[in-house]
């Protein structure tokens, strides 16, 4: 079922389209992007978390989102995988839309610094628990991820093999993106407010240009 009201249900023509991968996930580019080809994999259906998903399929839509990775461009380098869960109302909305869907932003750095993102990243999720925004949940694979018993859930991972999930404390609207946008050291830069359409455009290109050079999805 789609939702007439979600922007990721309908054509998405403002930054290229999208590319359907299979018969359950979609990708497209992100039109706010914290990083070159800064792309969303989401649910065909009106999902509105990826927690919503049974562990069959958690596990082909993993199998999908990294065997495309892998093809893309920017597929061997350094790069973190992010949601937002949906909210339920006791905070404000965590993400642009409560449609599942899966952030995956390439760093931008050299293969061999991830060491020290995951060390501006751990210190930018400290700085939001000691401020009373998050809480640690539990690390957990990815596989089980419809385990996760409610709602305004944040996580993390850079494989999409373990997945570390915190939960939001009170309205912090974007928190995941901005403790990205932070550990590379853009702090207090709102990166969801710079819509960038030409980059998103070029990015859905790449991403046509993945799934032709795969044989693989249909474009949109």
């Amino acid at each position: 079922m789609l939702d007439p009201t979600c922007f990721l249900c309908g054509s998405l023509s403002d930054r290229g389209g999208f590319v359907q991968l299979d018969s359950s996930l979609r990708v497209t580019s992100d039109i706010a992007p914290i990083r070159a080809d800064h792309s969303l994999f989401y649910t065909d259906e009106h999902h509105r978390s990826f927690s919503e998903l049974s562990s069959f399929e958690l596990s082909a839509a993993k199998g999908t989102i990294l065997s495309f990775t892998e093809a893309m461009k920017v597929g061997g380098s350094p790069k973190v995988f992010l949601e937002h869960g949906p909210a339920d109302g006791s905070v404000r909305s965590l993400g642009c839309c409560d449609h599942a869907h899966i952030h995956l932003v390439p760093l931008g750095i050299a293969s061999g610094l991830e060491t020290e993102f995951h060390a501006a990243l751990e210190t930018e999720v400290q700085k939001c628990i000691s401020a009373n925004e998050l809480s640690p949940h539990k690390t957990i694979a990815f596989d089980n991820l419809s385990g996760v018993n409610g709602n305004n859930y944040i996580w993390f991972s850079f494989d999409l093999t373990e997945l570390r999930i915190f939960f939001i404390k009170r309205d912090s609207r974007q928190l995941l993106r901005r403790i990205v946008a932070g550990a590379l050291g853009e702090s207090g830069f709102e990166t969801w407010r710079l819509h960038d359409q030409a980059a998103a455009i070029s990015t859905q290109l790449s991403l046509h240009s993945t799934a032709n050079r795969l044989n693989r999805g249909n474009s949109f």
